[in-house]
């Protein structure tokens, strides 16, 4: 798994460094998420002055921007308080709220500061464990 996940790595690196386009560069990492996590949906928001706006996303059909509220739902609630968010099948307390099989919602940071979140959702196996997690810190 080390040397998949260092692969992964650089060629998240490799992407990074291959733009200056911020939205070209989270197209290049979800993609790169869902294939290596295998989930079915993969989705970045980034806090911006109106609220969270969708910047990229995997897994999806096309759609109309998507913009949620700070504190509210789910994605809004991590981005918050900064605290993860891990739903595997049956853990949910209000499966009606969200209709996925298994969902991880993580803060994105730049130091010590909230910039955004990104979603997981639906992994091929149903459930998310610790090292999904880690990876998905990366």
């Amino acid at each position: 798994m080390k040397t998949a996940l260092l692969q992964t790595l650089v060629e998240i690196s490799r992407k990074m460094n291959s733009s200056v386009e911020l939205d070209e560069i989270l197209t290049e990492i979800v993609e790169i998420a869902k294939e290596y996590i295998g989930v079915e949906r993969v989705s970045v928001f980034l806090l911006e002055d109106d609220g969270l706006n969708r910047r990229a996303y995997a897994g999806f059909a096309p759609e109309l921007p998507v913009q949620l509220v700070v504190g509210e739902g789910i994605t809004g609630g991590v981005a918050a308080t900064g605290r993860e968010i891990i739903v595997n099948h049956g853990q949910s307390k209000h499966p009606e709220e969200y209709a996925a099989t298994s969902f991880m919602s993580l803060p994105i940071l730049s130091g010590e500061e909230i910039i955004g979140v990104l979603n997981l959702t639906d992994k091929s196996n149903d459930f998310f464990d610790d090292d999904d997690r880690q990876i998905s810190e990366y």
